[in-house]
Parts: structure tokens; sequence; C-alpha cells
């Protein structure tokens, strides 16, 4: 498909006002006319033209977005910010329909129908555009009372080295700041498990089985149920970032709406 080919097109129908006037104008057939604008509303996710028996009009060009987008994510960030946030998006964007996609492996803009990748950060490689969505605080570490009383609690990041540490398959080292003194220390868990899902890492710490990253808000009743206890309280995980990925800066409006409203929508 020539997107440039087809811009040329949509200029030569709006300054005919026609399909035919300005099929007979560029020497092509009526139906390469239409299909092409088909093609180039599509893939900028908008309505270019009002069609009518007597003439074609240009439609006011922020018209809600519209077409097929396909996202790809871990089931981490679709679970907690992506398909929450799915009915908003799709009372604010009704013409948009969603396919999510959620992969077990590294999500890609590369791979084929895929209009944009939630990854976590950073993204190196050049040939991608990446938009922070998600910049995660409030992370800490912590363990069910019953692991506690059988391991005992670590006083000093050092201290995890000896411990069930359960840590995702993506994210095999915790990098914990000190709140008070800023003093970053990078750790390197010893541990027996490690899952490439966030629940059920949390489920596992729940089970008496180790130390996990958790965000607070999710916490706070499992705290006052003394289900959970924070470990090392003075020291806090590095904020996590993820991104929406494309393959390019010029994107369809129906791909910019939705890496939009992430951002609108980010959590704190």
């Amino acid at each position: 498909m020539d997107i440039f080919r087809n811009m040329q097109i949509f200029v030569e129908v709006a300054r005919a006002k026609s399909f035919r006037g300005a099929a007979d104008n560029l020497g092509i057939p009526n139906s390469t006319v239409s299909r092409r604008i088909s093609e180039l509303e599509r893939d900028v996710g908008l309505r270019l033209f009002d069609r009518s028996t007597r003439r074609v009009t240009l439609t006011d060009l922020r018209a809600t977005p519209s077409g097929r987008l396909r996202v790809s994510s871990n089931m981490a960030p679709a679970n907690e910010w992506i398909i929450p946030l799915l009915p908003q998006f799709s009372l604010r964007y009704p013409d948009i329909t969603i396919e999510l996609d959620i992969v077990s492996d590294t999500p890609s803009p590369t791979n084929k129908g895929v209009d944009v990748a939630v990854v976590m950060g950073p993204v190196e490689q050049e040939d991608l555009v990446a938009r922070q969505i998600v910049h995660l605080t409030g992370l800490g570490l912590y363990a069910s009372p019953g692991y506690i009383q059988q391991h005992g609690e670590p006083r000093s990041p050092a201290d995890l080295c000896a411990h069930e540490g359960l840590t995702h398959l993506k994210i095999p080292k915790w990098r914990l700041i000190n709140r008070k003194s800023g003093e970053v220390e990078t750790i390197s868990p010893r541990g027996r498990v490690s899952v490439a899902n966030f629940t059920a890492l949390q489920d596992l710490c729940l089970a008496d089985m180790g130390i996990c990253v958790w965000h607070k808000w999710r916490t706070q009743e499992l705290l006052k149920k003394r289900r959970l206890q924070r470990v090392l309280p003075q020291w806090s995980l590095e904020p996590w970032e993820f991104y929406a990925v494309t393959t390019s800066r010029h994107v369809p409006a129906r791909v910019r709406a939705f890496i939009d409203f992430l951002i609108e929508k980010q959590p704190t």
C-alpha cells in the first residue's frame, strides 16, 4: 500500500469534490479512487469525506477517531491499567474497535498487525518510538507473617541474598533506594521460584513462599488483615516505567488517542 500515492489521490478528490472527477483528472478508474480513499481512511483512523449523491466534501478532521486498534501487552499492564480503562476509553471513542493481545514474551509493534505495544522500559531500539505512559512509584518489598516467622526478618538489603526472593522472570534484580539517605543498592535475590506474572508471585508470597514486590495501594487491606507485612520499610524500589511503543511518530488518530488516554490516566 502506497500511502503517499493515496495522499495524492486524497488531494485530487478534495480539489475536484468528486471521486469521478478525481479519477478523470488522474486517469485512473473511479473504483481505484474509492478503494484508495478507503485505505487512507483506515490508516489514519478518520473518515475523510462526506459522500452524497451530488458531491463529496471534506469532513471536519477533528472528528472522532475510528477503526480497529490492536494493542499488544504483557499480563501485568493489561490487568492493571489497560483493561480497567477500556470502559472509559470506549465511551470517549465509541468508533474505535479494540483488540488486546496479552502475550507472555516481549510485546513488539513490529509484529504483524500490532498498532501499539505496551512494554516495561527502558526501550533501547532506536528504530522504535516510545512514549512513557506509567511512572510507577510506591513499590516496596513485602512478605507474609508466616514467612517471617519461619525465616526471620531481613535487616538490610544485603540480608535479602539469604532469603527466598519471588522475582519476575524479566526483572531478576531489585534496585532499592533508601528513602532518607538516597543510597542505592542493587540486589540479586536468591529464590527457587521466578514467574513472569506479578499476580502469581503475590499469591505465592501470601502462601509463605518468600519476599515479593508489591505496590502500596494493593497492600492496604492485606496489611490491615495482617496477611502481609512490609520488609525493609526504609527502602523502596526504584520506580518502574512502562511505555507505549510504535514503529513511527506518525500514527493513525486511533493510536494517538489511545496513547494520549493512557498518559492522561497514568497511575501514581
